[in-house]
């Protein structure tokens, strides 16, 4: 389990944010249902078990503009 992040910014206002991180649950109840269901299916705690996450995060800022952020 961790994450990491990096933040590139210039004066101008302009800045970049770049994360990653993995998670790795065990025992996991969550909220589940089959993937073939309606739109309209109950969604039911289940016992899932294991589980891993992972993923990628990105902000870009933008300099204000004529007084707009």
């Amino acid at each position: 389990m961790g994450d990491v992040g990096l933040r590139a910014a210039a004066a101008s206002g302009l800045a970049v944010d770049v994360g990653a991180f993995v998670r790795r649950a065990d025992n996991l109840i969550d909220w589940v249902k089959p993937p073939s269901a309606p739109p309209t299916a109950i969604w039911r705690a289940t016992n899932v078990g294991g589980a891993t996450y992972h993923g990628v995060e990105g902000t870009l800022s933008l300099p204000a503009w004529n007084g707009l952020e």
